[in-house]
Formats: structure tokens, C-alpha cells, sequence
């Protein structure tokens, strides 16, 4: 579809009734974050914070991006997963930056001029992500997961925070399409 149709008899009908139902809509956009900092088990184990996104209707793959803020003294340690609350994930950077320090406002998102991979510390900025945001499946709309893993030891880290955005397109109602309308008042 190219985001136009011509409307039927219905449709004029229901714009009349209730203008918000036919013809274009824009979804507000929404941003969800963790902010819960702690440590990062140094060689051992990973740890796991919970980013609850709501009121998307959107597919997993359609987020538009990650920012993630870390502080560790040697980012090559660090393998950094991210997993939507169904269906599967994907990997955002791991062993990158060598003995760098630090993921400081790292935006991670499709299309990015740079990959993390080509990046270096404290990767402040925009990088494309190891693997596509494309390639996620499920919803959006649950708990995601962000696994951080330092598989080295004797460098300890701390993370800090993780916002998920999530940049809503506009949508058209056409001909032949279903909506449920609920009057009430009268």
C-alpha cells in the first residue's frame, strides 16, 4: 500500500461519525528506560535489567533505537545482548573497544553510518548495532531484556542506564479495514 486508498460509502460514513477512525493517524512515540544501576559480574555470570515498553502496538523489529550508558575500564570484555519480551534477540556489541573505557550516551540504531564494530571507546554517539534490529522478532510491547556479559576478569563494571525508542509511524484506515467503535453517552 502506498498509504492512500479511495474511501467507500463506509468509510465516509464512519469519518463522519467519528473523524479519528478513517483516513491517517499518528501514533505518539515512546521511549522506555532502566535506570537501576549495578555492577557487572566481573568473568562470570551476566547480568540482566528489564525495560518495560507499553502502548507501542508495534513490532519488536520496529524499534528505532538503543541508548546505553556503561562504565567499565575494558570494553573488549563486554558482550552486550538485547531480547524482546517474545520471539528473538539480537546482539548489540561484543568484544568491542579493546582496552577502552566506557559506553557513554551509545545510541545504537539501524542504518548508522558507523558499526560498533569500527567504533571506539567510549562510543559516544550513533553506531549501527552487530546485528540488525530488523532481524528481531515478536512485540514490542512487554519486558525486553538487556544481558550485559564481561567475560574477562580483573576489570569490573557498572551499568548505568538503557532507554528503547521507538518512533511510531502514521497509519491509514482503508476500505475493507476493521475497527471497533464504542459509542457511549446516549
Amino acid at each position: 500500500s502506498n498509504g492512500t486508498c479511495t474511501p467507500s460509502t463506509d468509510d465516509v460514513i464512519i469519518s463522519a461519525l467519528v473523524p479519528s477512525i478513517a483516513g491517517s493517524a499518528t501514533l505518539s512515540n515512546v521511549t522506555a528506560t532502566n535506570t537501576t544501576s549495578a555492577s557487572i559480574p566481573d568473568g562470570s555470570g551476566s547480568l540482566t535489567r528489564e525495560i518495560v515498553v507499553s502502548g507501542t502496538g508495534l513490532n519488536a523489529s520496529e524499534i528505532t533505537s538503543v541508548t546505553l550508558n556503561i562504565t567499565h575500564p575494558f570494553d573488549a570484555d563486554l558482550d552486550i545482548y538485547l531480547n524482546p519480551p517474545t520471539g528473538s534477540g539480537i546482539l548489540l556489541s561484543a568484544d568491542n573497544g579493546g582496552d577502552g573505557d566506557n559506553y557513554v550516551n551509545t545510541v545504537f540504531q539501524d542504518g548508522a553510518g558507523t558499526s560498533i564494530t569500527a567504533g571506539s571507546a567510549p562510543f559516544t554517539g550513533t553506531y549501527a548495532p552487530e546485528q540488525a534490529f530488523s532481524t528481531l522478532t515478536g512485540t514490542a510491547d512487554g519486558t525486553w531484556t538487556l544481558r550485559i556479559y564481561d567475560d574477562y576478569t580483573p576489570d569490573a563494571g557498572t551499568f548505568n542506564n538503557v532507554s528503547l525508542s521507538f518512533v511510531a509511524t502514521e497509519k491509514t484506515i482503508c476500505a475493507g479495514a476493521t475497527a471497533t467503535v464504542t459509542l457511549s453517552g446516549h
